[in-house]
């Protein structure tokens, strides 16, 4: 019953800042985020409680936003991250914004470095010992993401979140997903920041439909005409969208490192839950690998 529940949350807030809904729809089933809601409940749980309070968040009413925060955290520690975003609202795609994201790689490389088996990073999760063990024998406590996988999330997070902000920014400055800017910075440097440290995939995650509400609109200005385009400017907006389509079927149909039997139906049904208390460490690294656009060098 959560992930319907879930995706109902979750629509309710696409529907609050978005008019097109069937647009979100679309690109939220191509990002294949519907998986995501149907494997790791906790987490999905967490994150439809995170949304609302991001809105806190950039109404500066924080003190709501940290109470959601900590819900959230209940439900996934991991949520207890977020507590910081009311004080990086400030955030912006600008000369500092920049900087920073072309920073980020190396950051990512630095606590890689320092902090190889993120052991520290875990120290506050229930099954301590379990994780830490599992993450420091495996391969994300080091970074075995090809060239195929860099591009794709470069691609898809990086490159065309900067270059539709911009030109929302030029031709529909009232666009209500601007607002949304210090979260997609965030959302893309977290994004950086996994290439060279897996682990913080995890976190990426609670960006995603931002990007989604982002990418919808950008497409409803092509459709409705408001960027006053003719028909051949539309037909290379839409063009210019095909190497996303690939680079999001192709992270999620790569074949499983290290793996000959899980197959793409598994992502379907959650490898842990409170009715099946064993987690089914096979799957959970079938999710793991999916989710965080994660590809072995042998592929």
């Amino acid at each position: 019953m959560t992930p319907p529940i879930v995706n109902v949350l979750i629509f309710k807030y696409i529907k609050k800042h978005s008019k097109s809904i069937f647009t979100c729809a679309l690109i939220y089933f191509i990002w294949r985020y519907f998986t995501f809601t149907a494997e790791e409940m906790r987490a999905s749980v967490a994150l439809s409680i995170c949304l609302f309070a991001n809105d806190f968040a950039l109404e500066n009413k924080r003190l709501k936003s940290i109470v959601l925060y900590v819900l959230a955290s209940m439900f996934h520690t991991s949520a207890i991250f977020l507590v910081f975003i009311p004080i990086l609202t400030f955030l912006r795609f600008n000369k500092v914004g920049y900087i920073v994201i072309i920073s980020s790689f190396s950051i990512g490389v630095l606590l890689q470095t320092l902090f190889g088996d993120i052991i520290e990073m875990l120290s506050f999760a229930s099954r301590f010992e379990e994780l830490g063990s599992r993450y420091e024998g495996s391969a994300f406590s080091e970074q075995y993401l090809n060239i195929n996988g860099i591009i794709s999330k470069l691609t898809v997070y990086v490159f065309y979140t900067i270059y539709i902000i911009q030109k929302l920014r030029k031709k529909s400055p009232e666009s209500n997903v601007l607002r949304f800017e210090p979260l997609l910075l965030i959302g893309v440097i977290l994004s950086i920041v996994s290439i060279p440290l897996a682990i913080v995939y995890r976190y990426c995650h609670f960006f995603d439909i931002y990007f989604i509400l982002l990418y919808s609109e950008y497409m409803t200005q092509l459709k409705t005409g408001n960027y006053k385009y003719n028909v051949t400017h539309s037909l290379k907006g839409y063009i210019f969208f095909f190497p996303f389509l690939f680079f999001v079927l192709y992270s999620y149909n790569s074949k499983v490192p290290d793996s000959n039997s899980l197959k793409t139906y598994s992502r379907y049904y959650p490898y842990h839950s409170v009715l099946t208390k064993r987690i089914d460490t096979d799957r959970e690294s079938l999710f793991s690998c999916y989710n965080s656009f994660y590809f072995n060098e042998r592929y």
